[in-house]
C-alpha cells in the first residue's frame, strides 16, 4: 500500500495496457462455452399484414381480432378493446394483440406484435437548454440515434462474448467502442444518472484520502426521491428538438429510474 500511495502522489495519469482477453490466467475464471446450435425458426404468419400502420387479414376463413396495448407508466398498461378486424384497419398503438378463432371456435393463431407507430404531427416544445442564439435549422437532417443497453456486461466481457455485435454495430452502424468507460456505482440505477442525466447521485471518495469527498449533485437529499422533471435527461432534449423517442426496458418491476418506489 505504500508504494502505491507513493506511485499515486508522483503521478497524476494512470497507465492502461492492452490485455490480451484469452490469456492463460483468464481460463482459472471462465471456461469457454461450446457454440450455441442455430434455433429453427417456426414462426410463421400467414394471418396478416402490417404495411404503414395497416393491419390486414390474409385468411378470410378464420375469425381475426386485435386488441391494443397502451403505456400507462413504468409499472402498468391500458387494455384497449378487441376489434374484429372485417376490414384493413390503422393502428393507433405500438403493441397489439392478435389472435384468430376457426368456426369450431378453436385458437389457430395467437401473436402479440410490436411497431413503431408513425407520428403525423410533432409536437414543438421549448428548448430552453439550448442558447437563446442557436436556432435548429427547419430542414436539417436528423439522424436515428439507437442506445442499446445491455446489463451487467463489462467491456472485456463483451469482448470475449459478444464478436458478432460488435462487429455488426462498427461496421454497419459506424458505432464508437468507449474503452476502459467506468461504472458508477454497482447497479443500473447510478450508471444511468451519470449515463443519460450527467448527474452523480453517489459521493466520490478519494481512495488514499488526499482530496475531500466530492459531494453527489443531490446534496443530501435522495436521488429516489427527486422526480426527474426539469432535469438533464438526454432523452428529452431529443424530443423537445423534434425527435420521436421510444425507451422499452425489459424490467416488470420498473424502469432504471423509478425502481424501487422511486418518484
Amino acid at each position: 500500500m505504500i508504494r502505491i500511495k507513493e506511485f499515486t502522489y508522483k503521478n497524476s495519469y494512470c497507465l492502461f495496457e492492452k490485455f490480451n482477453i484469452w490469456n492463460d490466467i483468464v481460463h482459472d475464471h471462465i471456461i469457454p462455452q461450446k457454440q450455441f446450435e442455430k434455433c429453427k425458426k417456426i414462426h410463421d404468419n400467414k394471418y396478416y399484414t402490417l404495411i404503414d400502420g395497416v393491419i390486414t387479414v390474409t385468411r378470410k376463413d378464420l375469425l381475426c381480432f386485435y386488441g391494443c396495448k397502451y403505456p400507462k407508466n413504468d409499472f402498468k398498461i391500458t387494455f384497449g378493446p378487441y376489434i374484429y378486424i372485417n376490414k384493413p384497419f390503422k393502428l393507433d398503438c405500438d403493441i397489439f394483440h392478435f389472435r384468430c378463432y376457426n368456426t369450431s371456435n378453436a385458437v389457430i393463431f395467437d401473436d402479440v406484435h410490436f411497431h413503431v407507430k408513425k407520428l403525423s404531427k410533432i409536437p414543438k416544445e421549448s428548448t430552453n437548454f439550448l442558447k437563446e442564439d442557436f436556432s435548429i435549422p427547419i430542414n436539417n437532417k436528423r439522424y436515428d440515434v439507437h442506445v442499446y443497453v445491455i446489463d451487467s456486461l463489462s467491456y472485456y466481457h463483451a469482448l470475449r462474448a459478444l464478436p458478432k455485435t460488435r462487429k455488426f454495430l462498427k461496421e454497419k452502424f459506424n458505432g464508437v467502442e468507449m474503452e476502459y468507460l467506468n461504472v458508477i456505482g454497482g447497479n443500473s440505477r447510478p450508471n444511468a444518472y451519470g449515463f443519460l442525466l450527467n448527474k452523480q447521485n453517489m459521493d466520490v471518495d478519494d481512495f488514499f484520502s488526499y482530496e475531500k469527498t466530492k459531494k453527489n449533485d443531490f446534496g443530501d437529499l435522495d436521488s429516489c426521491e427527486v422526480a426527474l422533471d426539469n432535469q438533464t435527461f438526454i432523452q428529452e432534449y431529443y424530443r423537445k428538438m423534434g425527435y420521436v423517442t421510444l425507451s422499452a426496458e425489459d424490467y416488470d418491476s420498473g424502469g432504471v429510474f423509478s425502481y424501487l418506489n422511486c418518484v
